[in-house]
């Protein structure tokens, strides 16, 4: 999946900070998310597709396979940091 290897190229220096775990970990849920776009919106292939309306439904689809509000929270952290390595202006919408 295209997505997936653009995530990992624009995360690369991203992932050179901090603990392993919570690198990986963050790593590991904008996969995730990148894995729910393709499943879900097939005309998101690339990160530039990414915009705030799919992020709000991904916060959306989280909350109804009743993850907690810290998971999701911490999807946003790591939503955050992709939105900053994609110099995206603002910050990316904020879990309700």
């Amino acid at each position: 999946m295209y997505i997936k290897g653009q995530i990992h190229e624009l995360m690369e220096q991203h992932v050179r900070r901090g603990s392993k775990s919570a690198r990986r970990e963050e790593l590991k849920k904008l996969l995730r998310f990148a894995e729910w776009l393709a499943q879900t919106r097939p005309g998101v292939s690339a990160i530039d597709n990414i915009g705030r309306r799919h992020v709000y439904e991904f916060y959306e689809h989280l909350v109804l396979e009743g993850r907690s509000e810290t998971t999701i929270y911490k999807y946003y952290l790591a939503i955050s940091k992709l939105w900053a390595a994609m110099d995206r202006r603002g910050s990316p919408p904020e879990p309700n």
